[in-house]
């Protein structure tokens, strides 16, 4: 049975992973060498002071990583997580909800429509990739189960390299079901210089070093959240 992510929300996923908002003047960066350390090994003594990694969607809030990095709500209209160090903005993690599920997806299994929908995610990414940064390398991550705010949910997660090995872009998108919806936590990276993607002004990702040091404690991030405060 066919549990395809539908065309409407991959465009809206698409477009928000084609946008480059950060300010910085990054430029492509090196592939890891190998035995450096896995900037993805989450790190399980790190925690706020309170012990809690819960984010508010539409509330104010803030929290301590464990990194020193500050985690809070983001002014505007947008459903988003902003992340500071020393009062200096990096990026934000948005989160998108409301999305009905199709006929066939109602009637699968709630694992294979998560699995389904991270999987086309990273396969349309790829043929997207392909047919608009030649020159560049596609690499997907293994999808693997992630909670998303105390309820089951998948990661996907690709990289796009230059010739040189160098990351010029990082997405990753954590996907779960919601009261006969799905949502999706989106957390994106580009450089501003070697990349594929042109910048724009208007949209919030990090840089791919910056999101480097957030994904210690991303999953953490995602499966506390609060989603009772995000109801499509």
């Amino acid at each position: 049975m066919s549990v395809r992510i539908p065309t409407l929300l991959l465009a809206l996923v698409l477009a928000l992973a084609a946008c480059s908002r950060t300010p910085d003047d990054a430029t492509a960066e090196p592939a890891p060498s190998p035995g450096d350390p896995s900037p993805t090994t989450p790190d399980p003594s790190g925690s706020p002071a309170d012990g809690s990694f819960a984010m508010d969607w539409h509330a104010p809030f803030e929290l301590t990583l464990p990194n020193g990095w500050t985690v809070r709500d983001c002014a505007g209209d947008r459903t988003d997580a902003c992340v500071d160090a020393d009062g200096e903005f990096l990026g934000d993690l948005e989160l998108l909800t409301g999305y009905p599920l199709t006929e066939d997806q109602a009637a699968a299994e709630p694992a294979a429509v998560l699995s389904g929908l991270a999987h086309d995610f990273l396969a349309h990414f790829e043929e997207d990739r392909a047919a608009g940064c030649p020159g560049f390398t596609f690499v997907a991550d293994e999808v693997r189960d992630a909670p998303v705010g105390g309820q089951p949910g998948k990661r996907a997660s690709f990289s796009l390299r230059d010739a040189d090995g160098a990351v010029v872009e990082r997405v990753i998108n954590h996907f779960t079901l919601q009261d006969g919806t799905y949502a999706i936590v989106n957390t994106d990276a580009y450089v501003t210089e070697g990349g594929c993607l042109g910048p724009s002004e208007t949209d919030a990702s990090f840089v791919p070093s910056g999101l480097a040091t957030l994904e210690p404690f991303l999953d953490r991030l995602v499966a506390e959240t609060d989603l009772t405060t995000a109801s499509p």
